[in-house]
């Protein structure tokens, strides 16, 4: 992450007691031993506080906030008011000229849609979601944390790594983002779990449980202008219930 985004994310993330790295993932990979759609690391993460004023002060077109745990992602998302998604392809957060850029959403969806699919630079330097790049390795994927999504009118959502694949910029299969049921989300969550590397180890279950889907979408080619893209996908699970003590 940039000097620029750290120091803001020191500014407007005001919890103390939230820590990103912390956010471990409950559902282990396809070759892990854990086959439970766990919830106890749900609710033990400490939820951001976000200063929105000032956020909207500095850019208007602020959206959102994502963390994903065990990575340096804690960054800012936009959604340009006249949907040019080109716009923060080069220029940051404070509308600056930049070859860092700014997470943005897609302009067909919203910060508080069943489906959120946000783009973010891999850089050779990295910064934005660079640590996103190779997810789609088991072993890469792995290691990532939960993801915290955050919105001004919705809160703190908190999300479990569902899958990730490499595909072309102009893969149609994530491309969809409203669904007629809960039935129709999750037979898709599990065609693109299905055709992905790498994947959790309760994938279909998960799949079939999810409320709403983050998609953090990252450049996954050294080389700028290739065409490769990875997606990784996380998912919102309803919070198991405790037994009683």
């Amino acid at each position: 992450m940039s000097t620029a985004y750290a120091k803001l994310a020191e500014q407007v993330v005001t919890d103390p007691a939230y820590e990103p790295t912390s956010m471990n993932n409950p559902l282990r990979s396809s070759s892990g031993n854990e086959n439970t759609v766990a919830g106890d690391a749900r609710e033990d993460s400490a939820s951001p506080t976000i200063d929105w004023d000032q956020l909207k002060q500095s850019n208007p077109d602020v959206a959102a906030w994502v963390c994903v745990g065990n990575t340096d992602i804690s960054l800012p998302v936009v959604l340009p008011a006249d949907g040019d998604m080109s716009f923060y392809l080069n220029h940051d957060f404070w509308r600056r000229q930049s070859v860092e850029g700014s997470p943005f959403l897609d302009h067909r969806c919203t910060a508080d849609g069943t489906h959120r699919m946000a783009y973010g630079h891999h850089l050779s330097m990295g910064g934005q979601f660079s640590s996103l790049q190779t997810a789609y390795q088991q072993e890469i994927f792995d290691t990532l944390g939960m993801c915290q999504w955050t919105t001004a009118k919705g809160g703190t959502t908190l999300l479990q790594p569902l899958c990730a694949l490499r595909v072309d910029m102009w893969f149609e299969g994530i491309q969809r983002f409203s669904f007629d049921d809960a039935s129709s989300l999750g037979s898709w969550l599990q065609s693109i779990a299905e055709a992905s590397p790498a994947r959790c180890a309760d994938w279909r279950t998960a799949s079939t449980a999810a409320k709403s889907v983050v998609t953090l979408v990252t450049c996954s080619s050294n080389l700028a202008g290739k065409p490769w893209r990875t997606l990784v996908v996380f998912v919102e699970l309803e919070r198991p219930s405790r037994a009683p003590s």
